[in-house]
């Protein structure tokens, strides 16, 4: 498989360094999250190797994300500050080095 680096999108095709690739979501959302990956990941860019990136520059001009403020919100604010601190608390109590916690079920990794 071809590697293909989003430059754009124009009409039904998405312009890769390669050619015009006729457009599906998949392959949109895709491209888009590679890009995204690896602009997140260069943290010669951040200078932020371990510590957070504000939410302004994620919502700038470089990668444009849509990113919803819970903290706008009293209700889902306290119910995530919440699991946090949950969480946070249980991994101290427990030695855990990282908690993950996906849609179905939660994984420990020691």
């Amino acid at each position: 498989m071809t590697e293909n680096r989003l430059i754009g999108v124009v009409g039904f095709g998405i312009v890769s360094d390669e050619a015009i690739l006729p457009l599906t979501q998949f392959r949109l959302q895709r491209l888009l999250a590679e890009d995204i990956a690896e602009t997140l990941g260069d943290a010669t860019k951040w200078h932020s190797h371990g510590r957070g990136i504000s939410m302004r520059k994620l919502q700038g001009n470089s990668l444009k994300l849509k990113i919803d403020d819970f903290g706008k919100n009293e209700e889902p604010s306290n119910a995530i500050r919440n699991y946090h601190g949950l969480a946070v608390d249980y991994c101290r109590k427990t030695s855990v080095a990282m908690y993950i916690h996906p849609q179905h079920g939660h994984r420990i990794l020691k």
